[in-house]
């Protein structure tokens, strides 16, 4: 996957609610809920029922953030 094809993915996902995994440092692993609110060139934006987060498109392509409903 390239970063045109993931902010393809990404866009398609834009303003949905969803189901995110996030791999962490040390295997550490977090589940949580929100929808992707903003797109920029390399970032986007997760709004959280506890805050907004930040990725990179880069995070997306590796999997270390994946949608998996």
């Amino acid at each position: 996957m390239n970063i045109d094809t993931a902010r393809k993915m990404i866009r398609l996902e834009f303003n949905k609610p969803h189901r995110f995994l996030y791999r962490g440092n040390r295997n550490q692993n977090e589940i949580f809920d929100g929808k992707i609110t903003k797109i920029y060139p390399s970032v986007f934006l997760i709004e959280t029922p506890e805050g907004i987060r930040s990725f990179s498109l880069n995070d997306f392509i590796i999997d270390c953030i994946k949608i998996i409903s």
